[in-house]
């Protein structure tokens, strides 16, 4: 498949083919989330994996009309399936999982560069 990809794009602008996986990703993913939903009647769906990291995919899949809310776990590593293996076997043991919440753990984001330079400032006078 390696080879047969190489020859294929040899010579394409190299943003043409990143827009074509991105169109097929969407596309893939848009049909399988839809056929899932469609199967189990679950519109409230929840992701994880590195390719849910893709932003303008997970927009088009929120915009299908079957899904009727979507969450997408803030890792894209392989400790997002433990976790979720634990959630779902909480939850069928009558548990109640709390929303995860805000992860950002940096300096608060404002829309004052000033007060962003001046804690910059700061860290560097305090070093």
């Amino acid at each position: 498949a390696y080879e047969f990809l190489g020859r294929l794009l040899q010579g394409q602008r190299f943003d043409w083919v990143a827009a074509g996986a991105q169109r097929f990703i969407e596309k893939m993913l848009t049909r399988w989330v839809a056929g899932a939903v469609r199967e189990t009647g679950i519109g409230r769906i929840a992701c994880s994996g590195g390719v849910f990291m893709n932003v303008k995919a997970n927009l088009a899949i929120l915009e299908l009309p079957e899904v009727e809310s979507m969450y997408v776990f803030p890792s894209c590593g392989d400790e997002s399936n433990s976790i979720g293996a634990a959630c779902s076997e909480a939850t069928r043991r009558g548990e109640t999982i709390e929303p995860l919440g805000a992860i950002y753990y940096g300096d608060p984001i404002t829309d004052d560069p000033a007060a962003h330079l001046k804690r910059l400032a700061d860290k560097l006078d305090s070093n």
